[in-house]
């Protein structure tokens, strides 16, 4: 199965399961994908082509509300430069930065690209690890105790770990009833 497919495939995992654990129609929360052109002129207006798992998400979905409990939102591609810019101004202004291993002092853009939130915590793609990280592996940048680490060996697995939490959601759901 190509990295795209399994992208999707995961997508459609969380929407129906979001749909289960909360009751309402999905639609409103996961808004259709983005055109292959429109993703291209965001990442021209970047200076830098998008991760290829990035680029398969936004062909998916291309911006989720409350996908699962952690993780509050995931940005729509045309509001990348903004929020890219936004959180490089954030970072020029924390003082001391406390990185985990495999991690380095956030410099957002092509190095380390963000793409959801949840709980102060901004999750990005890095693509250029500090010693002991690995390209692609998904790092918590959490702007309330100016902290990263990674939360997720890739982007495959930080959607895992989402549909995990929607799983536990639902167990506890029928557990109730």
């Amino acid at each position: 199965m190509t990295e795209q497919r399994a992208i999707a495939d995961l997508w459609q995992r969380i929407r129906r399961l979001n749909e289960i654990v909360l009751q309402e129609d999905p639609t409103e929360f996961f808004k259709p994908p983005r055109a292959e052109k429109t993703i291209s002129a965001v990442e021209k207006a970047l200076g830098f082509a998008l991760p290829p798992e990035l680029r398969a998400s936004y062909a998916v979905h291309d911006e989720v509300t409350q996908p699962w409990e952690d993780c509050a939102f995931f940005d729509g591609v045309e509001q990348l430069p903004a929020t890219i810019s936004g959180y490089t101004e954030w970072a020029k202004h924390c003082p001391a930065f406390r990185c985990a291993v495999g991690t380095r002092p956030p410099v957002f853009g092509p190095r380390l690209v963000p793409f959801a939130f949840g709980n102060e915590t901004a999750f990005c793609m890095d693509l250029d690890p500090g010693e002991g990280g690995k390209p692609g592996q998904i790092v918590g940048v959490c702007f309330g105790d100016a902290t990263s680490k990674v939360v997720a060996g890739g982007f495959v697995e930080f959607l895992e770990q989402g549909i995990k939490q929607l799983e536990a959601a639902l167990a506890k759901k029928k557990r109730r009833k």
